[in-house]
C-alpha cells in the first residue's frame, strides 16, 4: 500500500482535491484532509506503482514534505525513515532526524542533544554517494552573513580536499581541549584519548612510501605569483604547554632559496631548539647550497661543515669525548691570533688539546695544554716535541732538566749515499755522518 499526495486532488485519475488519499491498484481507499497551497498544479504520475508521494507546483519557494513532533518529552524526534523489507522500528531503516528541545535519551537508534539534526543508518555499510561522473562531495558550514556557507571539505575524483576557515578538530577523547596552536591560519587538530599517540599514516607498497607536500606559491589563488624567496614551503613544529601557554619549540622549516624561476627552484633546510633552562627559540642549523652550517648561516661553496664565530669547546662538534671546534679571534694566548686568522682546535674531554692555524703570514701547529706534540706514521710514533721544547727522533725521554734538545735513537746505518746530500745518524750511541762520497765521520763517540 502506498500513499500519494495530490496538490490539486487527481490521485491516479481519482481522488478529492485538497485530499491526501490511499490507494491500491487505482482504487481509492480513503481521502484525508490538507491545506492546498498549489492550487494550479497537476498530478500525472507516469509510473504509480513506484511513486507513492508525488508533490509538484510552480511555487517560488520551499516546496517541502514536513513533518513536526510536537511533544516535549526526553525522547521525542522529527524523524523521516526508510525501512528494509525485513526492517524494524530499531534496525535495518534509514532516517533523516532533528531531535526535539528536550530530548536526551540517546540509545542505539539516536544520536546528539537537543534540537540537534542526524542522519543515522542501522543496516549494512552506508555509502555517501555522487552518480555523476564529473560532480564532486562537498560538506559546508553555515556562517551569518552571505554567502552563508563555506565549503570546508570536498571529495573529488582527484582526491580528498579539506578546507577550514576555523581550525577543526578531529577528537576521539573526552574532555575539554586547549584551543588550537594556530587560530588565525587553517588547522586541523588530531586529538586522542590518554595514553595514546595521535597518528597520521600512509601506507606505499612500492618505491614510493608516503608523501608529505607543502607548496608555497606567491599571489593569490586566482592570480598566483612565482615562489618568493624565503617563502616558507613546510614548517614541522613541536609545541610544548608551559601550564599557561602554547609554545613552540624545535621545528624544521624548509624555505626557497632566491626567487623562484625557470633557472632557479632553490630551497634549504633551517633547524631550530630552545637551549634548557630558555625560553627563546634559535636557528641551531642550517642546510643550504650542499653546505651545513651549526650556529650559522652556511656562506657560498658547497661540501662545507661551516661553524658559528665565536664557536667554544662547550658547543663544539663531539667525536666520544672528542670536541672540534673552530674560532676567528681570542683563546691562543701563545700567538695572539689577528681577526682574520683561521684557527681549528681539537679537544680531549681530558684536556689534551691540539690547534691547527693559518695565521698572519704563517702556518700553526701547536697543542695549547702541557702534553707533547707527536709525530708519527703507520699508526705509530716516529718523533716528538714535548713541553720543554726538545725533538726527539724515534725517542720520548731526555736528560734531566734537557731544554730544546735534540735526542735521536740507535738508527740503521745507511749503506748508500744519494747525491747532493748527507746522512746524520747515531749508531751504537755515537754520532754519525755519512757525506754523498760514502764517507762516514764519527761526529762525537758513544
Amino acid at each position: 500500500m502506498a500513499t500519494a499526495i495530490s496538490p490539486t486532488g487527481s490521485v491516479n485519475g481519482t481522488g478529492t482535491a485538497g485530499k491526501i488519499s490511499r490507494w491500491t491498484s487505482g482504487t481509492v481507499l480513503g481521502d484525508s484532509g490538507f491545506t492546498d497551497n498549489l492550487s494550479t498544479a497537476t498530478y500525472t504520475p507516469t509510473t504509480p506503482v513506484n511513486t507513492g508521494i508525488y508533490l509538484q507546483g510552480p511555487l517560488n519557494d520551499f516546496l517541502q514534505y514536513d513533518l513536526q513532533n510536537t511533544s516535549t518529552g526526553t525522547s521525542a524526534q522529527t524523524t523521516y525513515s526508510l525501512t528494509a523489507n525485513n526492517g524494524t522500528a530499531t534496525s535495518g531503516f534509514m532516517s533523516i532526524n532533528i531531535n526535539n528541545s528536550t530530548f536526551t535519551a540517546v540509545n542505539a537508534y539516536s544520536i546528539g542533544t537537543a534540537n540537534d539534526c542526524s542522519v543515522l543508518a542501522s543496516g549494512n555499510d552506508l555509502y555517501v554517494a555522487n552518480a555523476s561522473a564529473t560532480k564532486d562531495i562537498i560538506f559546508s558550514l553555515g556562517k551569518v552573513a552571505s554567502p552563508f556557507f563555506d565549503e570546508f571539505a570536498r571529495f573529488s575524483r582527484s582526491g580528498f580536499n579539506f578546507q577550514v576557515a576555523v581550525p577543526q578538530t578531529i577528537d576521539r577523547g573526552s574532555g575539554s581541549l586547549p584551543s588550537a596552536i594556530n587560530t588565525t591560519a587553517q588547522t586541523l587538530t588530531l586529538a586522542n584519548i590518554a595514553a595514546f599517540a595521535s597518528n597520521i599514516e600512509g601506507f606505499g607498497f612500492s618505491a614510493t612510501g608516503m608523501n608529505i607536500r607543502g607548496r608555497a606559491i606567491g599571489g593569490t589563488r586566482v592570480a598566483p605569483t612565482a615562489t618568493a624567496d624565503q617563502q616558507v614551503f613546510v614548517n614541522l613544529s613541536g609545541t610544548g604547554y608551559d601550564s599557561t601557554t602554547h609554545i613552540d619549540s624545535p621545528a624544521i622549516i624548509m624555505r626557497a632559496d632566491g626567487l623562484w624561476s625557470g633557472a632557479n627552484r632553490g630551497g634549504f633546510i633551517q633547524f631550530f631548539g630552545v637551549p634548557n633552562g630558555s625560553t627563546g627559540q634559535v636557528e641551531w642549523m642550517r642546510l643550504q647550497n650542499a653546505n651545513l652550517g651549526i650556529g650559522v648561516a652556511p656562506t657560498a661553496g658547497s661540501g662545507l661543515l661551516q661553524l658559528a664565530s665565536g664557536t667554544t669547546i662547550a658547543t663544539g662538534i663531539a667525536y666520544g669525548d672528542v670536541n672540534v671546534y673552530r674560532y676567528t679571534s681570542g683563546g691562543l694566548a701563545q700567538v695572539g691570533p689577528a681577526a682574520t686568522d683561521i684557527v681549528n682546535k681539537i679537544t680531549r674531554s681530558t684536556g689534551e688539546s691540539f690547534v691547527f692555524a693559518v695565521l698572519s703570514g704563517a702556518g700553526y701547529i701547536a697543542t695549547t695544554s702541557a702534553h707533547p706534540l707527536i709525530f708519527g706514521t703507520g699508526n705509530a710514533e716516529k718523533a716528538r716535541i714535548d713541553t720543554g721544547g726538545n725533538f726527539g727522533l724515534g725517542v720520548a725521554a731526555f736528560g734531566s732538566s734537557a731544554a730544546k734538545v735534540i735526542g735521536m735513537a740507535n738508527a740503521t746505518a745507511p749503506t748508500t749515499s744519494p747525491a747532493g746530500m748527507g746522512q746524520l745518524y747515531v749508531e751504537a750511541g755515537a754520532l754519525k755522518f755519512r757525506g754523498s762520497s760514502g764517507t762516514v765521520t764519527v761526529i762525537a763517540p758513544a
